[in-house]
């Protein structure tokens, strides 16, 4: 299905992302560790100032965690409320007299047929692995 040269460049393009992501999160963290280092710096340098706006720096954020925390207290609250069951998704979808049971077993086979018509085709392995998954 996939020629060997489509495989490689793939992986090879997969690998180049992988790469990039690396730099970046290296490169990230060692200019963050700088703006810490001038920070402190300015601090020490501004003395009785400095310890001013930091204390209120501190309150402010203090105050900003407390009310990040309670937002997402109430975002939790909400998805435990909104969370849709099967046999109403199975209504929506225009499928009222199927059971619950009768959809997974269903999907189930789906799955496995379709893992099967791969395998008769002679696909690579790990198409043949996404198989169920797209069954």
């Amino acid at each position: 299905m996939f020629s060997d040269d489509i495989v490689i460049y793939a992986v090879f393009g997969f690998g180049i992302l992988g790469a990039g992501t690396l730099i970046y999160v290296v490169l990230d963290a060692i200019l963050a560790s700088t703006d810490k280092a001038e920070k402190r710096k300015n601090l020490v340098a501004g003395g009785a100032q400095a310890k001013l706006v930091s204390r209120e720096g501190m309150a402010e954020q203090r105050r900003r965690k407390q009310v990040q925390d309670a937002i997402d207290e109430l975002e939790e609250k909400k998805k435990k409320k909104t969370k849709v069951s099967m046999r109403l998704r199975l209504q929506r979808a225009g499928l009222e007299t199927m059971k619950v049971r009768t959809f997974f077993i269903l999907s189930l086979i789906s799955g496995l047929v379709f893992t099967v018509i791969l395998f008769l085709f002679q696909v690579p392995i790990y198409v043949l692995l996404i198989g169920p998954l797209v069954g």
